[in-house]
Order: C-alpha cells, then sequence, then structure tokens
C-alpha cells in the first residue's frame, strides 16, 4: 500500500524491518560510490535512493507508466526537471535542514473540484469573456495547410482561409511540421491514454479518492473516484482509470481486463464492478526518450524559420506538471516579439 506519494520515508523504509533497512541504505552507499553516472532516469533515481528501494517501492515500475517507455531510455534532463524530489529529499544536507527547521503553519491547502457539468460549463465563462474582446472560437476546425503568403500565414480550413501575422501552434510537433509541409525526418514518440469509466456497488477496498499503481503488474497508472466528489448515483459509485494503451496494444477490451484482473487479485473492488464507457485518446503526451528533446528543439527553429511559434507540452515538448505552468508560459510566448 502506497501511504504517501511518491515514497513514504517512514513507511517504505523504517517499517521494513531492522534487516531491510540495512540493504536500502546499503543499496544507496554502494550507488553513490560506485554508480556516480547519471545518463538516464532510471540511473538518475538510482544514485539518490539505491536500486533496492527503487525497485521495492515501485517507483521504477510507476515511472515506466508514467513516462510510457522503459526507464534507461528516458532522458536525463527531463528527470532532472520532474524528479527533482528524489535529490532534494535524499540529499543529507536538506534531511539535517529539515530536522532543525521551525515548524510553519501555513494556510490550509483548499481542496477544489471542477463543476459536476463539465469543462465546456467550465470555460463558458472564460470563453464569452473573450469573445466580448473580440476573439473568435472554431473547435474541431478541419485544418488543411498552411502556407506563407508574403508577411503573413494563410491557414487552409475546410470552408475558409484563415490569415494572421502571427499564429501559435500547442499542437504535436509532426502535425504542426506537416500542416506546414516540412518534414524534419523523425516523428516523436507519444503516449496513448486510454480512460475506462466504471461504476461500482460493493466494498472498493479503500477510502482515497486517487489511486496511484506502484505495483510491478498492470498496465493502469491512476484511478480517480469521482463519486467521492459528486456523489453517488443510484447508489453506485463512480470512477475513471486512466490506462498507459502502448503497454496493451492499444485495445480497449485488454485494457478492461488487465485492470479487472489487477483489482481481482489485489481483493478491490468486490462487487459489481460495471464499464460504462471508454476513450482513447492518441498522442495525449510526448514520449522524453533520449534524443527526443534534442530533434524536438532542431523541429521548432525549423518551424520558427517558416514563421510559426510552437509551445507547450505536446508543440514545445516541454514537460509541465501543472495548469499553473502551461499559463506561465503561455504568458512569457505572447510577450516576446513576433518572429
Amino acid at each position: 500500500m502506497i501511504t504517501a506519494y511518491p515514497i513514504s520515508v517512514r513507511d517504505d523504509i523504517f517499517s521494513a524491518g531492522v534487516a531491510e533497512v540495512v540493504r536500502i541504505f546499503s543499496s544507496v552507499i554502494f550507488a553513490r560510490l560506485f554508480q556516480r553516472k547519471m545518463r538516464n532516469a532510471k540511473e538518475f533515481a538510482r544514485y539518490w535512493i539505491g536500486s533496492r528501494l527503487l525497485h521495492r517501492s515501485g517507483l521504477e515500475s510507476y515511472m515506466k507508466r508514467f513516462y510510457g517507455a522503459a526507464v534507461e531510455s528516458i532522458d536525463i534532463d527531463l528527470a532532472r526537471k520532474r524528479m527533482l524530489w528524489i535529490s532534494e529529499h535524499a540529499s543529507l544536507k536538506n534531511q539535517i535542514a529539515r530536522a532543525f527547521r521551525r515548524s510553519h503553519k501555513g494556510p490550509k491547502n483548499r481542496q477544489m473540484a471542477r463543476p459536476k457539468e463539465g469543462f465546456q460549463f467550465l470555460y463558458r465563462a472564460a470563453v464569452e469573456r473573450l469573445e466580448q474582446r473580440g476573439a473568435e472560437f472554431d473547435l474541431a476546425a478541419d485544418m488543411q495547410t498552411i502556407r506563407k503568403v508574403h508577411d503573413q500565414l494563410h491557414l487552409q480550413l475546410q470552408d475558409r482561409v484563415v490569415a494572421s501575422h502571427r499564429v501559435i501552434s500547442t499542437i504535436p510537433i509532426h502535425m504542426a511540421e506537416k500542416l506546414c509541409g516540412l518534414d524534419s525526418g523523425r516523428k516523436l514518440e507519444t503516449i496513448t491514454l486510454i480512460s475506462l469509466y466504471f461504476s461500482f456497488s460493493g466494498n472498493r477496498g479503500f477510502s482515497q479518492p486517487i489511486i496511484y499503481n506502484f505495483s510491478h503488474q498492470g498496465a493502469w497508472k491512476r484511478l480517480t473516484m469521482y463519486s467521492d466528489f459528486y456523489g453517488r448515483v443510484d447508489d453506485r459509485e463512480y470512477f475513471t482509470v486512466e490506462v498507459i494503451g502502448n503497454q496493451i496494444g492499444c485495445s480497449i477490451e485488454r485494457a478492461e481486463s488487465d485492470f479487472r484482473d489487477h483489482v481481482h487479485a489485489n481483493a478491490l473492488f468486490e462487487g459489481d464492478l460495471k464499464l460504462e464507457g471508454s476513450d482513447m485518446l492518441a498522442e495525449a503526451y510526448p514520449i522524453y526518450s533520449k534524443g527526443a528533446a534534442g530533434h524536438a528543439a532542431q523541429a521548432m527553429q525549423q518551424l520558427l524559420a517558416f514563421g510559426l511559434e510552437s509551445l507547450g507540452r505536446q508543440g514545445g515538448f516541454n514537460y509541465q506538471p501543472t495548469a499553473r505552468a502551461s499559463t506561465v508560459e503561455a504568458e512569457a510566448a505572447l510577450q516576446r516579439p513576433i518572429p
């Protein structure tokens, strides 16, 4: 059972028993002395917490699900950015500082949930405000080509042409290249994300609203109990399971079967578990394999030379853990002069 995300020092280390604690710390010492090279995500994590805890905690298995690839193939720069907490918490200097730091009671964290009506309701206020200021929205538009015409870019839609001095793209880089008639020679790998929508009646076996899969089995990475936030329907709980499609052949049937087998083996969701629906999202986010960031930078430079600015998690191949991080990047990009 994972009691703290992503690792609990108390439960994953000190509650393991004296013999296991010795093995864990011996593994850390060995890594610090003899495994100092950090060329990928696995070597980065191994250096800081040792191979024993990396495997025992399930962190290595979760990293494989999160990144969508073997952790040995994940770029070291992303590892440093995404897993900074490992080095911060594994540093003896930082641990000593925490031990002697005065406890500071800050403001209580406020839990917020999206409106039950969904994303359209959530974003409607922003859409209306922007429309009042002259913005236009064309969702699910059939984009065909982008051509350079004098000092403008012309975006060809199915029924009309949209012209602008400035075009900003957040779609996957290879899609932007195709629209512009460019080819950087390599398509960046991406994750296909499957969402399974279940309803349930019975004993689910846990009380937390969100569960991450740190075990060594199962292709699913996270489940969210939405009924904990919005209430039950017809006395049934409902939740979503996120599954890495790349690991099960991008098959919804296999994703469901894999999840059912895994929760059954762990005595979870004992009762009536019903699949109500599903979605499959191709190119949900990039796979940050070694060398991919460099290729993305070259492709974005080629797009910029054409006149197209590309940014964001997909368009900029930039890891963004929160909506706030995305907002900050977008604001910074809009303040830059037009190329």
